[in-house]
């Protein structure tokens, strides 16, 4: 077996090649939020980015530690394609499963607190969003609810990723709700 740098081993557990569902609708929420009512603050905007990007990694090591456990990702390595069975870090054995599960409880929770920080300086709204993105987040695989196991991640993603945060970057930027956002 050949030897992996531990840098390595996390970047791949990251899996970064699927953030851009997170990452591309707040932006264009901020851009909305731009050319439509001329309000921009970048800092915001940053924390915003910032706070998605950490939800989505978090949620991608979510899925691999729940389908590992769930005997899921449990694959012929020969067949696997980088949109099927997760990172591989788990199911080949080269981060430990509590390892993981503890880098993913860290990372939600400064995704929250994000979250919580925007909806203190930005409104209530942004608790109601915040619910619904984790909520989607960890419960895609975790028990009890494993929207992805019973055909209903799909939909529960569609209203997470989509609209859900475009209207969340949105009203972080203007404090308004709008359907050219959503």
């Amino acid at each position: 077996m050949e030897r992996v740098s531990p840098l390595r081993k996390w970047w791949k557990a990251f899996r970064f090649h699927y953030t851009s569902a997170s990452f591309m609708p707040g932006i264009l929420g901020g851009v909305i939020a731009w050319t439509v009512e001329r309000e921009f603050h970048p800092g915001y905007f940053l924390l915003v980015i910032l706070g998605l990007l950490l939800n989505h990694i978090a949620l991608n090591m979510t899925d691999d530690y729940y389908d590992f456990r769930h005997l899921i990702d449990v694959f012929d390595t020969e067949g696997k394609n980088p949109y099927t069975g997760g990172s591989g870090m788990l199911s080949g054995g080269l981060i430990q499963p509590k390892a993981m599960r503890q880098v993913f409880t860290v990372l939600y929770i400064v995704a929250i607190g994000i979250g919580l920080f925007l909806g203190v300086m930005r409104g209530p709204l942004i608790f109601g969003l915040l619910g619904a993105g984790f909520f989607c987040a960890f419960f895609y695989t975790a028990p009890p609810i494993r929207f992805g196991y019973r055909g209903l991640g799909e939909i529960a993603q569609l209203l997470c990723f989509g609209p859900g945060i475009g209207l969340g970057a949105y009203y972080v930027q203007t404090q308004r709700i709008s359907w050219e956002a959503f």
